[in-house]
C-alpha cells in the first residue's frame, strides 16, 4: 500500500498537468512497503502577524502548484471516495483511511499534526517559482515521515527529496534484533573494556609488573628506574606526534580491501591509540616517583646527604606530573578543558626542563672527569637521546605555527564555514586552530578542496558550529586570520578507506568530517544525517554537496521530527546496503549510544572516543 496525495477536485487527475496536458513522465508516487492512503492537507490554527493572518499549513492550491511544477515522488491520486469537495485555498485536517472503500482503520487513524511552513494565504504565492524548500509531514502507526521539496535540491539530475524518520524506517522490512550478549558481559565488553582501555591496561600493567619484579629481586640493577621512566615518557609523547600518528594511520589503513573483513575491522581500531599515550604517561610518573624514592633511600643508607636542589627539582617534577594526571582525568578534562590544556602544556614543558637538568646533573656526577668530558658522557647516556627525541617531538608542531588567511562563509547563526588555502590535506584528517596560541587550541575535521574553484585554487574548509564561547565568536565575528599549528593529522574518518561499503551517520556539523570522505568517495556509501533545518542551518551549497555525494541519503530534520532512533536507522541501512561497517560523527553521548547499540547487535561500528 502507499501514501498518496489526492483530492476530489481542484487538482488534475494523475497524468495531467495544470493546464490539462498529458504528462508522459515517470509516475509521481511515494511508495511504502507498508502504508496507508491519505488525503493531502495539513491544517493547524492560524497565527497573527501584524495586520495579516498567516495560516500554518499547505493549501490545496499549494499542493496543486507543487505537483504541477514537476516535483518527483508525487502521485495525484483520489485517496478516499468519501473525501469532501474542496475549493482552492481550503484547508482541512489530514485524515487517514484504508484503501477499501475509504473506511477509517482505527489501528492507523492518526491525523497529521505538523507542517513547517507559514504561508501567507492572502498573497497566494506561487511556490513553483520559490527557491525555498516546502515540506509535508505525515504520521501513522509506523512512525512519522517528512518529505521536503524545494528548489535547493533541484538539479539537472533529479529533484531530490529529503526524507526523515523518527522511529527507524517505516518503509524498511529489516527488523532490529535484540542485543547479542547478556549483561554484565555486554557492558564489560563494549563499554568498560573498549580497545582504548585495553591498550591503556596492557601498557600500564606491564610496567607495574616490571616494577614489582624489580622490588622483589634485589639483584636487579635499580639504577635503571629513571631510564625506564624516560622511556615511557618518550612513548607517550611520540604516539601523539603529528608525523607519527599519520604514519601509524598510513600503515594500519593500507590493509588491502581484499583481505578478510575481520582483519580490516581490527585495523580500523587504530584511532584508539590514545590508550598507549595515557598508559605510558601514567607509567612514566610511577617510575619517576620510584626512581626518586630509590635515590633518596640509597643515599641515606650510604650516609650521603641529598642535595637540597636535587630534592626541590625532584618533588617539583612529581607535583607537576601528578597535576597533569589529575587534570587529564576524563571527567575533569571535559568539564575544565581549557584549564586541562594549560596544565598539560606549561606543566609538561616545565617537567621536561627539570628532566633535562636532572639527567645532565646525574651524568656529570657519574662520569670520570679525568678521562671523559661532559659532552662525551651525554652521548653515551640513553637518557640524553630519549629526552632529545621527546624534545624534538614536542617542539616540531610549534615550528609549523603560522597565522594564515581565512575566508569565512557564515551559513547561519548556528554555523560558519572557514576556508583555508595554505595546504590541501588528505581526506579524514583534522587541523588545530587558535586565536591565542599559548592558551587554547580547537580541532576541526577538514573538507579538502578536490577541484579548484573561482574563489580558491587549493586548500580545505572546516565547519564550525555553535558549541561554546570560542565557536560562537567565530560565527558572530567571522575571523580573517587564525593561528594554525602542526600538520593536518589523521582522525577517525581516515579508517573509512579500509571498507568496501559503508554507512556514515552524522549529526549537525558532523557532516563536515563525513563530507571529506563522501566527496573523495573511495567506496560506495550510504549517508544518514540528522540535523535541525539543514538548509537554514548549513546552507544550500553543503546540502547540494551531500545529495550529490549520495543521492539516496537520508536527512532527518530534527526540528520537524524530533530526535531520531539512530541505532535503528543505522542498523537498517547497514543491513540493506550490505555495509561492512558504520562510522558515526556526533556528540559524545550519541556516538557512544550508536556504537554500543550496533556492536552489541553484531555490526562493526566506529566513532570518536574524546581522549584528548
Amino acid at each position: 500500500m502507499s501514501f498518496y496525495f489526492g483530492t476530489d477536485r481542484a487538482v488534475p487527475p494523475p497524468g495531467t498537468g495544470a493546464d490539462g496536458d498529458t504528462d508522459q513522465g515517470r509516475p509521481r508516487l511515494l511508495e511504502l512497503d507498508q502504508g496507508i492512503n491519505v488525503a493531502p492537507i495539513i491544517s493547524t490554527p492560524p497565527t497573527q502577524t501584524g495586520s495579516k493572518t498567516h495560516k500554518r499549513g499547505v493549501s490545496w492550491e499549494s499542493v496543486s502548484t507543487l505537483c504541477d511544477a514537476g516535483y518527483q515522488d508525487v502521485d495525484l491520486h483520489h485517496a478516499a471516495p468519501n473525501m469532501p469537495k474542496l475549493a482552492e485555498g481550503d484547508e482541512v485536517p489530514l485524515s487517514v483511511a484504508s484503501k477499501e472503500g475509504g473506511n477509517i482503520n482505527p489501528a492507523l487513524a492518526q491525523d497529521v499534526t505538523a507542517s513547517p511552513d507559514v504561508r501567507d494565504m492572502d498573497e497566494k504565492k506561487d511556490i513553483s517559482s520559490d527557491s525555498r524548500p516546502y515540506s509535508l509531514t505525515f504520521e501513522n502507526a509506523y512512525g512519522r515521515r517528512v518529505v521536503s521539496y524545494g528548489g535547493a535540491f533541484n538539479s539537472s539530475r533529479s529533484s531530490r527529496t529529503i526524507i526523515g524518520y523518527n522511529d527507524g524506517r517505516p518503509d524498511s522490512t529489516v527488523g532490529v534484533p535484540e542485543k547479542v550478549y547478556p549483561q554484565p558481559y555486554r557492558g564489560l565488553r563494549h563499554r568498560l573494556f573498549i580497545v582504548y582501555r585495553r591498550l591503556f591496561s596492557f601498557v600500564f600493567l606491564s610496567n607495574i609488573a616490571a616494577l614489582i619484579a624489580i622490588a622483589l629481586f634485589p639483584q636487579v640493577n635499580r639504577d635503571w628506574t629513571g631510564t625506564v621512566s624516560v622511556m615511557n615518557l618518550t612513548v607517550a609523547v611520540l604516539v601523539r606526534q603529528d608525523r607519527v600518528v599519520n604514519a601509524l594511520y598510513a600503515i594500519f589503513c593500507s590493509v588491502p580491501k581484499s583481505w578478510p573483513v575481520w582483519i580490516r575491522q581490527q585495523s580500523a581500531k587504530i584511532y584508539h591509540l590514545g590508550g598507549v599515550h595515557s598508559g605510558a604517561a601514567t607509567a612514566a610518573v610511577v617510575w619517576f616517583i620510584a626512581s626518586v624514592v630509590y635515590s633518596i633511600k640509597r643515599r641515606a643508607m650510604a650516609s650521603k646527604p641529598v642535595r637540597t636542589e636535587t630534592l626541590v627539582m625532584s618533588w617539583t617534577a612529581i607535583t607537576l606530573l601528578l597535576a597533569m594526571l589529575i587534570a587529564a582525568y576524563p571527567t575533569l578534562r571535559k568539564r575544565y578543558h581549557n584549564r586541562f590544556e594549560l596544565v598539560h602544556r606549561f606543566a609538561g614543558w616545565t617537567a621536561l626542563a627539570i628532566f633535562w637538568a636532572q639527567s645532565v646533573y646525574s651524568i656529570n656526577g657519574m662520569r670520570d672527569e679525568r678521562t671523559q668530558t661532559l659532552g662525551a658522557a651525554c652521548l653515551r647516556s640513553p637518557n640524553f637521546w630519549l629526552l632529545l627525541v621527546v624534545s624534538i617531538s614536542i617542539v616540531s608542531p610549534w615550528l609549523h605555527l603560522r597565522k594564515v588567511d581565512v575566508r569565512a562563509e557564515v551559513l547561519s547563526d548556528h554555523a560558519v564555514r572557514l576556508h583555508f588555502d595554505y595546504v590541501t590535506p588528505v581526506a579524514g584528517s583534522f587541523t588545530r586552530m587558535s586565536e591565542r596560541p599559548l592558551i587554547e587550541w580547537h580541532s576541526f575535521a577538514v573538507i579538502p578542496l578536490l577541484e579548484p574553484t573561482p574563489k580558491q585554487q587549493k586548500g580545505y574548509s572546516v565547519i564550525v558550529s555553535n558549541a561554546g564561547d570560542w565557536t560562537k565568536r567565530q560565527i558572530q565575528q567571522p575571523p580573517t586570520k587564525l593561528w594554525i599549528r602542526g600538520l593536518p593529522t589523521c582522525g577517525v574518518m581516515h579508517i573509512a578507506r579500509l571498507f568496501n561499503r559503508l554507512v556514515l551517520v552524522g549529526t549537525g556539523s558532523g557532516i563536515g568530517p563525513l563530507l571529506s570522505f563522501l566527496q573523495a568517495r573511495p567506496a560506495p556509501v550510504r549517508l544518514i544525517w540528522s540535523t535541525p533545518d539543514p538548509i537554514e542551518t548549513f546552507g544550500e551549497e553543503i546540502c547540494k554537496d551531500v545529495v550529490a555525494a549520495d543521492p539516496d541519503c537520508i536527512i532527518h530534520d530534527t526540528k520537524l521530527l524530533g530526535r531520531p532512533d539512530l541505532v535503528r536507522m543505522a542498523y537498517q541501512a547497514a543491513v540493506e546496503f550490505e555495509a561492512e561497517a558504520v562510522i558515526i560523527i556526533a556528540n559524545e553521548k550519541v556516538t557512544k549510544k550508536v556504537v554500543y547499540g550496533l556492536e552489541t547487535r553484531g555490526l562493526a561500528a566506529y566513532g570518536a572516543i574524546w581522549d584528548s
